[in-house]
Order: C-alpha cells, then structure tokens, then sequence
C-alpha cells in the first residue's frame, strides 16, 4: 500500500519503477470546489508516498543490492572490485608480515 488512499501501488523490476493506478475511479463525485480541492490534495499526497517509495527502490537497484538492507560489492570491498590487488607498503611491515609468514 502506498498511501492513505490506497488508489496507487509502485512496480519494480528491472525495467524500473512505475506508478500503477488500482482503479479507473480516482474520486468520488465531488458538487463543490472544496470537496474538488481535497479530493485531488490527497490523491497529490499519494502520488508524493509513490514518489518516495520509487526513490528508495531505484537506490536500492543502483547500491546492487540483492534485498534492501544488504550491503553492495563496493561496500564489501572498498579497495573496488574483486581479484588480487597489488598494495604497497613500508620496509618494516613487509619484514613483519614476512617473519609471519614463514613461521
């Protein structure tokens, strides 16, 4: 549900997000401006809650999230992508590291 009106839902997939409609009938019928003007403030309201709701699923497509919440590979390796990466380091820890090594 997006909303209070419950008249809009957001779609996903791979194509996007859009903004589906649930029924053809958006208002009731309305027999003055007041009733116009609150009728179509809500329907706006509902449109802005989609608008969010497409927001957070688009950074959710772009972070390579597979479920929200889950950190992306960037996150996970901040050096950047996979594979061996050449890191350069001083003489006393290349010695330290390399006593470690041949224990």
């Amino acid at each position: 549900m997006t909303g209070i009106l419950d008249k809009f839902y957001v779609e996903h997939d791979g194509h996007g997000a859009r903004v589906m409609a649930r029924s053809h009938q958006l208002t009731g019928g309305c027999l003055a401006d007041d009733e116009i003007d609150t009728a179509v403030l809500m329907l706006k309201e509902d449109l802005d809650a989609c608008a969010q709701q497409m927001k957070r699923l688009l950074k959710v497509n772009t972070t390579g999230a597979l479920f929200e919440g889950w950190p992306s590979a960037s996150e996970l390796n901040p050096c950047g992508g996979g594979g061996d990466k050449t890191v350069s380091v001083d003489a006393h820890t290349a010695q330290s590291v390399g006593s470690l090594s041949s224990r």
